[in-house]
């Protein structure tokens, strides 16, 4: 892609007039890239904490566990940067999960 658009601003790479472009679109798609895979990478936290829940018998110790983090403040801001999801979301994704299988624990033919 270098190849295609430095030579609208210069007449060779090797000129060294060419290094600030070069690193602008290098850091543009370093950018880009890091926005897209820290997407996937939450989406993937999302997905590790549901079947965590299905997996445990006991939702309540995880909330418990989350809230104390947020407590203690592991996570600044209680937010995990681009990667994991704000543990305020986690908290109550989790507590959603739980009233939901509760209700569903009750009346079985209720679908998640």
């Amino acid at each position: 892609m270098i190849q295609i658009v430095l030579p609208w601003f210069v007449d060779h790479p090797c000129n060294p007039s060419a290094l600030p472009i070069i690193a602008v679109a290098l850091w543009t798609g370093w950018f880009y890239a890091s926005l897209i895979f820290g997407m996937q990478t939450r989406d993937q936290e999302h997905d590790a904490d549901r079947a965590g829940w299905t997996l445990i018998p006991d939702v309540s110790a995880y909330i418990s566990a989350m809230k104390k983090l947020a407590e203690s403040n592991l996570f600044p801001g209680g937010y995990g940067g681009n990667t994991h999801p704000p543990l305020d979301q986690r908290i109550q994704a989790a507590e959603k999960y739980l009233a939901e299988r509760g209700v569903a624990e009750i009346y079985p033919s209720v679908t998640r």
